[in-house]
């Protein structure tokens, strides 16, 4: 049961993410406001590894080839940082 409730969860990831980006660009300033205080709240209380977002998404571009060699993920760390609005 634990593990259905987990791949549910896990599989709405993605909608809620669009929600939020969708929020965030709302015509509706209320909706915008009430999204991005909502969101610096969480932020502020997130941790991960090194806590520079840079350094998670570089984290997260670390993978393995079809033979087990780890390598950096170049193309997909340049999207990643595109997607989130940053740079290195």
């Amino acid at each position: 049961a634990k593990a259905n409730v987990k791949d549910s969860l896990l599989a709405m990831y993605e909608k809620a993410l669009a929600a939020i980006k969708s929020s965030m660009e709302s015509e509706n300033e209320m909706v915008k406001l009430k999204t991005a205080t909502w969101l610096i709240e969480k932020i502020s209380t997130f941790t991960y590894g090194n806590g520079n977002p840079v350094g998670v998404i570089r984290e997260r571009c670390n993978e393995e080839n079809s033979w087990g060699e780890p390598f950096f993920n170049e193309e997909k760390f340049q999207k990643l940082l595109a997607e989130n609005g940053l740079a290195e």
